[in-house]
């Protein structure tokens, strides 16, 4: 999906792309309960941030931290995807 670089934070497109996930596709609720849950695992990280200033750098350390907290590689494939 193409996002013209505007000053929204993680948090807010978040929010949007969740909603347009939804009701673009017949998902079903348990998906959409998985996505929420991936997305919550990067909002310490970004939450806050605007999108532009997050960096390959900052979400690559951001992946390992979460895989140094014991996520399995199934989790860690899913939280990427989303």
């Amino acid at each position: 999906m193409y996002v013209e670089e505007i000053n929204q934070t993680f948090s807010d497109f978040s929010k949007e792309w969740l909603a347009i996930y939804r009701d673009s596709k017949e998902v079903k609720p348990g998906t959409i309960r998985v996505r929420l849950h991936e997305i919550g695992k990067l909002m310490p990280y970004f939450a806050q941030l605007k999108l532009k200033d997050i960096t390959r750098k900052r979400y690559h350390d951001a992946l390992n931290d979460l895989k140094e907290q014991g996520y399995s590689n199934s989790t860690m494939e899913g939280i990427h995807r989303t």
